[in-house]
């Protein structure tokens, strides 16, 4: 017994090797926040961070803790913790 992992990547192909695994691969970003308690922010950059998290907010769900593990510095964060806020 474990969780449901739903996940997305701008390349599709490369979350497809971990559908054997039991991945639930979403078609956009808000499909893979939508039903998540918990949501696991992994993005290349600050502004890809920024665009992804600005698009799925109306998605996530009420009580959903986002957990934002990019490198993306302390201005990019500082601005999406008053964006979600």
């Amino acid at each position: 017994k474990g969780f449901r992992v739903h996940g997305w990547n701008r390349t599709r192909a490369r979350g497809e090797d971990l559908l054997d695994a039991g991945l639930q691969l979403a078609d956009s970003p808000a499909e893979a926040v939508r039903e998540a308690d918990v949501v696991i922010a992994m993005l290349s950059d600050g502004d890809t961070t920024e665009q992804v998290l600005h698009q799925v907010k109306e998605a996530f769900k009420q009580g959903a803790t986002l957990c934002q593990m990019g490198t993306i510095g302390v201005e990019k964060t500082d601005a999406l913790i008053a964006f979600f806020a």
